[in-house]
Formats: C-alpha cells, structure tokens, sequence
C-alpha cells in the first residue's frame, strides 16, 4: 500500500511518507491496515501532525478548527494514551518546551466506522467529557498502525480519522499521525 511498496523502514520514514501523500491515498492506507492487536501496545505519549486533507482550503479548515478552536491558540501535539483506557490530547505550551494537556477521551478497540469493511481500530470518544452543546461532544477519532520495518516491532507510528458529526462525520474526517514521543530525536 505505501508508494514504494515496502513497509518504511523507520518511524521518520514511515511520518514522512504520510505528510506526503493525498487525502484518498491516506484512506486507502487507513483501510489496509490493522488496529493494534492490544490496546497497551499504544500506552504512552505519542508526537502528532495534521496531514493533508483535500486540498489546500479543507486543510488550512482543518489547522484552524484543531490549532485554534480546538488548541485555543496552541498547535496541536498529539495523544497521550494512558493504562486506564483514558487518553488526552497535548498542544504545544505558550511556555518555552512545555507541553499542555487538554480534551481528554475514552479509547477502546471497535469496528471501524469509517469506509465500509468496519475492519477493528482503536476508536476515541470525547462525549463524556465535553458539555453537550461544545463543538467537541460528537468528536471522535480512529487509528491504526502503520506497519514499520518488518512489522514484527513494537508499534512506533499511528493513522489516524477524526471527524465531528455537525462537520460531515465520517464523510469528512480529517487524516493525522501519531509517533512515539521518544522516537522524536528521528522525527521532525
């Protein structure tokens, strides 16, 4: 599924790759690939990036809605994913090399509701803790991995969906990735 054919070799390849790639070509990829097969495979802080999402003007949307309605302000950094089934995103802090922690959700192991194979993927839900009315109570995201290497290693990159039902659901979800926060020294 990936361009050259082969699985990238390392999580910088594999991050590279995607911030590359058209919106169709990420969702053929999210469609071809696995869920984690333990939801502790993902436990721990993950780096992220907004990937490219039809185009100029649904991408430049999509930056405004995370970065500065959804960020209030601070570029969004990804996930951490704790042991409880519990996660939180993370923004850049306003603070020099600070990291903040905001918009928590549940994540659990479902089928897919995105595309038609409904194959599993590890799916975020915000609704618990967003007021009814936020424009983030009909959040919901969906990962899976990225094989990496041989495949036989720890999983190290995530693609992800994230869609709002008032924004188009599932129709119009917006691609992402995640790495592990410790490969970042290779990531940039």
């Amino acid at each position: 599924p990936f361009p050259r054919g082969l699985p990238p070799a390392t999580p910088h390849e594999a991050v590279s790759q995607l911030e590359s790639m058209k919106r169709k070509e990420l969702l053929e990829l999210f469609f071809s690939f696995k869920a984690p097969s333990n939801q502790l495979d993902i436990e721990g802080e993950w780096n992220g990036c907004l990937l490219e999402n039809n185009g100029w003007i649904l991408t430049t949307v999509t930056r405004f809605l995370t970065n500065v309605l959804f960020g209030k302000g601070r570029k969004w950094n990804g996930k951490a994913f704790r042991a409880n089934k519990k996660g939180v995103n993370r923004f850049h802090s306003k603070q020099i090399n600070g990291t903040d922690y905001q918009h928590e959700f549940d994540y659990s192991l479902e089928p897919s509701r995105i595309g038609t194979s409904h194959k599993s993927s590890i799916s975020l839900c915000y609704s618990k803790y967003q007021f009814p009315l936020s424009l983030w109570h009909s959040m919901r995201d969906e990962l899976k991995c990225v094989p990496v290497g041989n495949g036989n290693e720890k999983v190290q990159v995530l693609i992800g969906f994230g869609s709002m039902s008032w924004s188009g659901g599932k129709l119009n979800a917006s691609p992402f990735c995640l790495w592990r926060a410790n490969n970042d020294d290779e990531i940039q």
